[in-house]
């Protein structure tokens, strides 16, 4: 199927924050699709395909629980059926939750790793045999794999995992260059960072503020687009500074 496009990015978690971020980033392209995955929230997801398109894009808002590797497929086929390619996918769905080595349990392991570590994995899997050559796979990790703090346990491996992965994802993919890296944010403000906890992460960056969505989602835009054709296994931390202080 010939595609009307010359852009095709799918981001996962693309309803809000970093993932609406990278969106409206993107959307400047020229001839370009973006395709945002949410999970619960259609209204966000519907704001943030408008303003997709009132930059000139094309959007499409598909909801799915992507740990099932089920639906994941199901959502790259709605791609392919629509767009006819990929040439770029944002792995950006994940959560965040607090807990130290004594607060796991199996059902805490479940929820991060689901959310994190299976629905980046399943949907990659399902989304690589379509990505065109010269593709590129952007995975959004952490900047505490790192600089790690007490009880972030889980949430700590579940990042290191995704690392990991796209490091051998980088190799196994490269005879089809398809770059694959990540970006690790540091604290940034979405609805996820506690207003409680944003001093203490203010008095980690040598800039003494935290970050803003869209100044990940241009390190991610720079990543999944065009212009960053010679790299690939690669970890951008973009987190104004953080660990200069520590």
């Amino acid at each position: 199927m010939a595609s009307a496009f010359d852009n095709v990015f799918v981001i996962t978690g693309g309803a809000r924050g970093i993932g609406r971020a990278t969106a409206l980033e993107l959307a400047a392209l020229p001839r370009t699709a973006i395709v945002i995955n949410f999970k619960s929230s259609k209204t966000e997801a519907d704001a943030t395909v408008a303003a997709i398109e009132e930059l000139g894009a094309t959007g499409l808002a598909i909801q799915a629980d992507l740990s099932s590797s089920v639906a994941a497929k199901t959502l790259i086929k709605q791609v392919v059926d629509t767009y006819g390619k990929i040439t770029g996918l944002v792995n950006n769905a994940g959560v965040y939750a607090a807990g130290g080595i004594e607060d796991v349990t199996e059902e805490s392991y479940d929820y991060v790793f689901d959310a994190n570590v299976k629905s980046a994995i399943f949907t990659t899997a399902a989304a690589a045999p379509h990505i065109v050559d010269g593709g590129a796979i952007v995975t959004v990790s952490s900047v505490v794999t790192h600089n790690p703090f007490p009880k972030n346990t889980v949430f700590v491996a579940s990042k290191g995992a995704l690392e990991a992965f796209t490091r051998a994802l980088a190799i196994e993919l490269a005879p089809r260059h398809i770059r694959v890296n990540a970006v690790s944010p540091g604290f940034t403000g979405t609805k996820e960072l506690a207003p409680a906890f944003q001093e203490f992460a203010v008095s980690l960056t040598p800039f003494k503020r935290v970050g803003t969505p869209e100044e990940v989602g241009k390190a991610i835009a720079f990543f999944v687009g065009p212009e960053s054709k010679w790299v690939t296994g690669q970890n951008l931390i973009a987190s104004g500074g953080i660990g200069y202080t520590l």
